[in-house]
């Protein structure tokens, strides 16, 4: 029976500033969605007077609308966890590193 290999290296180097600049990222895409939010409950508070038009409208709009938001709001928060689960990996696999490195003597 084959046992899977592990090929697991990281360089946390290069990790921590790639997970720096995802937070960095994150950031704009909040300040986005909340000025994309505002816009749209802005648009939203526009319909006008309840008429023939609106009554037409709003109902399929809305149908399609609602469930978006939440949803879009779940995944800036689903960003800022898979951004805490990058820097606990580094924590970890630095942790390991150490703990593994105890068994080589310093220099021969």
């Amino acid at each position: 029976m084959n046992q899977p290999k592990s090929d697991i290296h990281l360089v946390a180097s290069q990790v921590e500033p790639a997970l720096a600049a995802m937070d960095t990222q994150r950031h704009d895409l909040d300040v986005a969605w909340l000025d994309g939010s505002a816009q749209i409950r802005a648009g939203e508070g526009g319909f006008g007077p309840i008429d023939t038009l609106v009554r037409a409208f709003r109902p399929g709009y809305l149908a399609k609308a609602d469930p978006v938001k939440p949803a879009a709001e779940r995944r800036q928060a689903d960003y800022g966890s898979l951004i805490a689960a990058g820097r606990f990996s580094v924590d970890v696999y630095r942790r390991g590193d150490d703990v593994s490195a105890l068994g080589f003597p310093d220099s021969y």
